[in-house]
């Protein structure tokens, strides 16, 4: 069709009908296209429905646009196309401050991961990282939310936007900045099944390893192309296939994986004595831009929170120690 029809009369169903040429739709088609493309592109991603939703959002707005074409009458057209255009025009404009005031604003992540951050049977976000960067944040009367993302997404997000963490000190971590430890020191390695003796490193040798996606904790043993290792998406994925037999051993930190095999109904007797290959202090780390007064605040309150005990007892209600 080189041309689309059009109502000249103000009622709903018109009887009389005129031709538009299809370059007034350049526009509103353009928009459908980047809506359909940015949805194709978020599925199957690590980024949330939410942000998927916006943009189908964003693509039945543009479909409205020309829905909304076919009800106006040839009259006001051009002058509501002129409105249209310079509306949108002021909405471009303010798009770069918007983008910067984004920028600028301190983003609060904990990595989803069983027990660091999470949410419970009544889907509420809970975790012992979780908890315990909530009080930081009530504390130092920052009054800011606390997303929960995934491993590969925090570290992302680290190296484009303002954020605030609690994470271990690891190498890759040491290139932001570590505003104070928390107050506890994470052990990590590997934990062996029932009948596997893990007395050095080298008895890592013809071993199935589990490793989760996102935990380094030891260089040498990342680094180890020699060693059997598979990669599940997450602790308690990893922990599952030791209950069922798949692997020999978990890595990873070894008081997480036991909470988790605990709630995996596992016991103690279920594994052998675990190898310790990584001691880390756990810290509240943020990104090098950061205000000094924010810093200020945030480094007090944690300094606060260890010294009237309200971190250790958080560990305690996860941990048991």
């Amino acid at each position: 069709m080189k041309n689309l029809l059009f109502r000249d009369d103000e009622s709903l169903i018109g009887s009389n009908w005129y031709y538009l040429e299809k370059k007034l739709f350049i526009f509103p088609l353009l928009l459908s296209f980047i809506g359909l493309l940015a949805i194709y592109s978020l599925i199957g991603t690590e980024y949330s429905i939410a942000l998927l939703l916006k943009h189908t959002v964003f693509l039945l707005f543009s479909l409205s646009i020309l829905f909304f074409f076919s009800l106006i009458p040839i009259n006001n057209l051009r002058k509501i196309l002129n409105i249209i255009a310079i509306s949108f025009l002021l909405l471009f404009l303010t798009v770069p401050s918007y983008s910067d005031s984004t920028k600028n604003t301190i983003q609060m992540l904990i990595m989803h991961q069983i027990p660091y951050g999470f949410k419970d049977e009544n889907s509420e976000k809970t975790g012992v990282l979780y908890d315990i960067l909530n009080q930081i944040i009530k504390t130092s009367n920052m009054n800011k939310s606390i997303s929960i993302v995934p491993p590969k997404r925090l570290v992302a997000m680290m190296k484009n936007n303002k954020v605030c963490t609690i994470v271990a000190n690891t190498p890759d971590i040491k290139i932001f900045d570590l505003i104070e430890p928390v107050g506890f020191k994470l052990t990590a390695g590997i934990l062996p099944g029932i009948g596997i003796t893990l007395d050095s490193y080298s008895s890592l040798k013809n071993k199935v390893i589990a490793v989760p996606l996102g935990i380094i904790f030891d260089k040498k043993f990342h680094m180890d192309t020699t060693l059997t290792k598979v990669r599940p998406p997450h602790y308690i994925n990893a922990i599952k296939m030791l209950k069922k037999g798949r692997v020999d051993a978990v890595a990873g930190a070894l008081l997480t994986l036991k909470y988790i095999a605990k709630k995996e109904g596992m016991n103690l007797a279920s594994f052998n004595k675990s190898l310790i290959l990584a001691q880390t202090e756990l810290y509240l780390v943020c990104t090098t831009d950061l205000e000094k007064d924010n810093r200020e605040r945030l480094k007090k309150s944690v300094i606060e929170l260890k010294l009237n005990e309200t971190i250790k007892k958080i560990f305690i209600k996860y941990f048991g120690m």
